[in-house]
């Protein structure tokens, strides 16, 4: 048992629990932490390719992260409400953000340009792209985007091996590990093996599954 997280905890656990979860040798901590909102992150997603993390919070902010250094690469403001929903265009090369104020805003990955702004009859909670990435499907209704900038991807996104349902981190769709409480978010996103949380304090914090 590698694991650091689960050493912390381990007498805790046996007082209470006489059979515990099959989990892998080792877990590694926090590999990072990325800080930058100014209140709770209400949204994140991964690119399709998985270098880029997009964060959208209460603050009314998006946020661009490259995935390797954790360094911010775009901050993307314009919304006049709190940010409740990102997702990135099946190519990747635009990012989409729903929130209360009752738009839908479509920002370019790479410059952060605004490119488009879509009104909505109100606030988004839910959007994600249509496979060939001309439509925009939100809890408000469905828009076309209409944009000459987006290309089909040749190869659709890699499923996630990793996620987190009910305070558990799964891999291959098994319970590994329960979330200690100084980790749990608010909004969540796997990649393969990674696990991206949005949290209350508005950090953005990755776990990595090894």
């Amino acid at each position: 048992m590698q694991s650091i997280v689960r050493k912390t905890f381990r007498y805790d656990c046996s007082r209470y629990f006489s059979l515990l979860p099959r989990v892998l040798s080792e877990w590694s901590p926090e590999t990072q932490k990325l800080e930058g909102h100014d209140y709770e992150v209400t949204a994140v997603a991964f690119s399709p390719d998985g270098s880029v993390v997009a964060s959208g919070s209460f603050d009314g902010t998006v946020r661009l992260w490259n995935a390797s250094t954790g360094k911010e690469t775009q901050k993307l403001q314009g919304h006049d409400h709190e940010v409740t929903a990102v997702a990135f265009s099946p190519d990747g090369s635009v990012v989409a953000s729903g929130s209360y104020d009752g738009t839908v805003r479509l920002w370019n990955a790479s410059t952060g340009e605004e490119v488009r702004l879509i009104e909505t009859a109100r606030g988004v909670h839910r959007l994600a792209f249509s496979e060939h990435g001309q439509t925009l499907r939100t809890d408000a209704g469905e828009f076309e985007i209409g944009l000459d900038c987006l290309m089909q991807p040749q190869d659709p996104a890699p499923a996630a091996q990793v996620e987190l349902r009910d305070l558990w981190i799964r891999l291959h769709s098994q319970d590994i590990l329960w979330l200690p409480h100084e980790y749990r978010g608010v909004r969540s996103a796997g990649y393969r093996d990674t696990l991206v949380i949005g949290q209350a304090s508005g950090a953005v914090s990755f776990l990595k599954c090894i």
